[in-house]
């Protein structure tokens, strides 16, 4: 399939997502505004190409879009279709009609409209938040359908060493935290959002929760000395997660920041269905394991089902003018010019993301609220 000169570049989320307990909304109209905010400006600097948005209700009809696959508008029915590589004419035509001529930049896309738009000669660049959330600021990854757009992705690959250090130096400022001693060989099973993509099936289209593993929980208490649970903030929204770890009454519950925990001599593995804290252990010298798989993964070298090649992690260039001139060059004319970069800075990611996920309590000067609380049991 060739590729078509776009002539409009457009902005995108996970349109297709309903917001949990308000299935009429979604939960990704955030994301494209943040996207929009980053990006409208150094897009206008280097080419002529109109930069405008698609959302749920702005440009997309996704009630009509479940209509037309005859599933209600529900949290299921993303999950069913959001893996698909193939979906019936008139979702796929609704979806091209929306992005034709266009060059898609997207966070986190779903791979059913990723696969459409690329069998039908669309250029997506999508971009989503890495599983290392420990660095100065939070770790972008991009990827393209285009391979002549990724060669010039792949030039700005972030230095993997580089969180190595980082994590050498939490692990060292947490020499002096006040902890709770944790047994030789403890695990550590983390929860997640129970409707979080990551805990989608890719075959299956469903949701996964800890129901599903069961006698992963059991081998998991067995291999091990003492088990520890940190439960998701948001995990008892939906799903069984909550409700199947509560039985296991040999787990203890805590709610220690993770990368304190990841810090003690203590603990020897991590666990988790498919979270991206798996993928952060090995940097604090733990084992990971995931009883599915991580949503995204940086050592993946091969294209996606739907089109996308492998994920490359940059730092904070991907929010300037000059990196976008020469990444869609091969796409389209831009404009010569030099552009002056921020100085580097500590967070500017992370706090324009609105989310930390745990790092910035261990960023700050060891103090009190670090102490965790670690109960003798999960029953309530």
């Amino acid at each position: 399939m060739n590729t078509q000169a776009p002539n409009r570049i457009l902005l995108a989320a996970d349109f297709l997502r309903p917001l949990v307990g308000d299935v009429c909304r979604s939960s990704t109209v955030p994301h494209v505004r943040w996207l929009q905010a980053l990006l409208e400006w150094p897009l206008s600097q280097i080419c002529a190409l109109e930069v405008g948005t698609i959302a749920w209700g702005d440009g997309f009809d996704t009630e009509r879009f479940y209509r037309t696959l005859r599933r209600p508008t529900s949290i299921e029915s993303w999950a069913a279709v959001h893996y698909s590589t193939e979906l019936p004419g008139e979702a796929e035509a609704m979806i091209v009609e929306a992005f034709e001529g266009s060059l898609v930049i997207g966070y986190e896309l779903p791979p059913c409209v990723v696969s459409a738009l690329h069998r039908n000669g669309i250029a997506v660049i999508d971009m989503v938040v890495t599983p290392l959330r420990f660095l100065d600021d939070i770790l972008i990854a991009l990827r393209s359908t285009v391979p002549a757009v990724q060669d010039r992705i792949e030039k700005y690959r972030f230095d993997d060493s580089l969180a190595h250090q980082q994590a050498g130096l939490l692990r060292a400022k947490m020499a002096w935290s006040p902890f709770e001693p944790i047994p030789r060989d403890t695990a550590l099973i983390v929860g997640q959002v129970g409707a979080d993509s990551a805990l989608i099936h890719r075959e299956k289209g469903r949701l996964l929760s800890f129901a599903d593993y069961v006698e992963e929980l059991f081998d998991v208490a067995a291999r091990h000395e003492s088990v520890l649970y940190k439960p998701h903030p948001y995990e008892v929204q939906y799903g069984e997660s909550a409700s199947v770890i509560a039985r296991f009454k040999s787990f203890r519950r805590t709610d220690a920041n993770f990368y304190q925990l990841l810090s003690q001599p203590g603990l020897g593995a991590v666990y988790a269905i498919s979270s991206g804290c798996v993928s952060e252990a090995p940097y604090f010298g733990k084992s990971g394991e995931c009883f599915y798989q991580t949503l995204h993964s940086l050592e993946e070298h091969t294209t996606q089902d739907w089109g996308l090649l492998a994920l490359v992690a940059v730092d904070q260039n991907w929010i300037t003018p000059g990196f976008w001139r020469d990444v869609i060059e091969p796409l389209a004319e831009v404009r010569a010019g030099r552009w002056n970069t921020l100085p580097s800075r500590a967070h500017r990611i992370r706090r324009s993301l609105n989310a930390d996920w745990g790092f910035m309590p261990v960023d700050d000067v060891v103090a009190s609220r670090l102490r965790p609380t670690l109960s003798r049991g999960l029953a309530r």
